[in-house]
């Protein structure tokens, strides 16, 4: 279990105002390259009565679902003029395609009503697909302001823990990129050893 530095926790805090617990996993694991999960982001968050004002997200209606009210001019409460007129939106409203950055992160809106994804996250997976649980994204030259698809690349997560936590990254594309597959490498090796010397002991 991973136990949270004072400075984790405050950071936490400081994003996760709406902000979906996926969202802050993610930024969190990008940012501190440890492996935690939702469960362990939701402890910190309750047990520091962090606040993301998104409860009920999840069950929130879906794209294409036909609601009660759809065609009405607005919802009668108060009388007429108080009535939500058809297209009225609220000042903070942002429209999708909008880009907010937390921590030098961008964000995406890619769905109402309150649908945000990474940016990075958004081309990878229309351009291959859905990133596979336990895999990560990584910037080829360590700026997570440069978001092109021509800037990233793909590693496990415990190879991307072994990098951070070794402090071997690099902001030259070409040689961050082999430091990664260096330490995919020497995890492999690592772990045939392991398998080797079980058998052995077997």
């Amino acid at each position: 279990m991973h136990r949270y530095t004072q400075e984790q926790k405050e950071f936490i805090g400081s994003i996760c105002e709406g902000v979906t617990v996926a969202t802050i996993l993610e930024i969190f694991i990008d940012k501190y390259g440890v492996g935690v999960t939702k469960k362990s982001i939701k402890g910190i968050m309750y047990r520091n009565n962090f606040k993301n004002h998104m409860q009920g997200y999840e069950t929130r209606l879906k794209k294409g679902h036909k609601t009660w009210n759809k065609g009405k001019k607005g919802l009668q409460l108060g009388g007429e003029e108080g009535w939500f007129k058809k297209g009225n939106l609220p000042p903070s409203h942002k429209p999708v395609g909008s880009e907010s950055i937390i921590e030098g992160v961008i964000l995406v809106k890619i769905e109402e009503p309150n649908t945000w994804r990474k940016k990075h996250h958004h081309i990878w997976e229309q351009a291959y697909g859905q990133i596979s649980k336990g895999m990560v994204l990584r910037f080829k030259d360590g700026d997570k302001s440069n978001v092109t698809i021509d800037n990233l690349f793909i590693v496990s997560r415990r190879v991307c823990t072994s990098v951070v936590r070794r402090g071997i990254g690099n902001d030259d594309p070409d040689l961050n990129k082999t430091m990664h597959n260096v330490a995919e490498l020497e995890l492999a090796i690592k772990d045939l050893e392991k398998r080797k010397k079980t058998k052995f002991d077997h």
